[in-house]
């Protein structure tokens, strides 16, 4: 069976809530902060500005959130008096990734309104497509690693399914845990915020699989630089075995995390920080 080249990864984020909400004023006094701090740690992005347009770098503030987008709309940053969340559209790599989240979470630290967290989390989500056109979550037997599709099998042949979808919860230890969602879609079903971030392409003439894995950590964890970048290698650990599982040997070809990384180089060392 030949395998079709697929869509490649089309989110990574990183989500950090904080211990204590902020009060309105500290709120707005870390959205002014840090987007004057990402401008500066991330120069490269050209992130100042707020002129509306798809090209330009622009930033959206309200009383409950704040939105930077950089340049070419593949980096985003987002802050709600509970939390923040970093985006990625184009991603390039987990150290590359890791090294944005630092200079965010630095020029955060520059603010000193957050003194520490209670739940990070790293979450990446793939969506593999067919050559192909057909909706039948059956076609993807012999690429998908069958214990996913295994409830396609109660009714035999003859039901005209239409899609599948699951959900798996597990723990890797007292503090880390995972959230897999996957399934068998007719269509791209995940939802990009904010809507300008730029992905990949995402069509598919023969519906999508979507592995969603989400790698967090539920405790109490100082809002500083060296602690995040720690945790978060810890949570990117796992992420690229858990994607292999899910697959099988048939399914080769797939770009995954580095550019022109094979899905067998890409898997070779199951579980090792990346």
């Amino acid at each position: 069976m030949r395998v079709g080249k697929p869509l490649p990864l089309v989110l990574a984020a990183f989500e950090a809530r904080f211990d204590e909400v902020l009060s309105p004023d500290a709120f707005e006094r870390t959205a002014e902060a840090l987007f004057a701090g990402v401008e500066y740690f991330l120069p490269d992005a050209n992130w100042s500005g707020s002129a509306a347009g798809s090209q330009v770098a622009s930033a959206r503030y309200t009383t409950r959130t704040a939105e930077f987008l950089d340049r070419d709309r593949s980096r985003a940053v987002s802050i709600r008096p509970e939390l923040i969340r970093l985006e990625v559209g184009l991603y390039d790599g987990h150290d590359r990734f890791r090294d944005f989240v630092s200079q965010v979470v630095v020029a955060l630290e520059e603010v000193g309104t957050v003194a520490s967290l209670r739940r990070v989390g790293f979450r990446t989500v793939d969506e593999i497509s067919l050559p192909w056109s057909g909706r039948d979550p059956r076609q993807w037997k012999g690429m998908i690693a069958e214990p996913l599709l295994a409830p396609l099998e109660l009714f035999g042949n003859s039901p005209d399914f239409r899609r599948l979808s699951g959900r798996l919860q597990f723990s890797l230890s007292d503090e880390h845990e995972i959230n897999l969602n996957y399934g068998a879609l007719p269509s791209p079903a995940l939802r990009i915020s904010p809507a300008r971030l730029r992905t990949r392409p995402r069509k598919s003439p023969g519906g999508v699989f979507m592995i969603d894995i989400d790698s967090y950590s539920e405790r109490s964890l100082s809002a500083d630089q060296v602690t995040v970048d720690h945790v978060l290698k810890e949570l990117q650990a796992p992420i690229d075995g858990i994607f292999k599982a899910c697959v099988t040997d048939l399914y080769e070809g797939y770009h995954r995390r580095v550019p022109g990384e094979s899905v067998a180089s890409s898997f070779e060392n199951i579980g090792e920080e990346n």
